[in-house]
C-alpha cells in the first residue's frame, strides 16, 4: 500500500471522514513507523514516533485533572 497515495485520499475527503477514523489511521502509522524505525535502529526516529501517539492520546486527558495529584492545596 502507497502510503503517500492513502494520505493524499484522506486529504482530498478530509470533510466526508470522521475525526475518530483519521486519528485511529493517523495513530496505526505511526505505530508502523515506530516499529520500522526501532527495528532498524533509527532510535530517534522510533521514540519521536511514541512522543506523536502520547501527545495525541494521553497528554490532554492527563492534564485535564491534575488538582487531586501532588501538591494540591485547598
Amino acid at each position: 500500500m502507497d502510503i503517500n497515495w492513502a494520505s493524499t485520499q484522506i486529504v482530498k475527503n478530509l470533510d466526508r471522514h470522521e475525526k475518530r477514523d483519521l486519528l485511529a489511521w493517523i495513530l496505526t502509522q505511526s505505530e508502523r513507523t515506530f516499529q520500522r524505525a526501532f527495528e532498524a535502529g533509527q532510535y530517534s526516529s522510533a521514540i519521536g514516533s511514541l512522543k506523536l501517539i502520547w501527545e495525541m492520546t494521553i497528554k490532554d486527558s492527563k492534564e485535564k485533572d491534575s488538582r487531586y495529584h501532588g501538591n494540591y492545596k485547598h
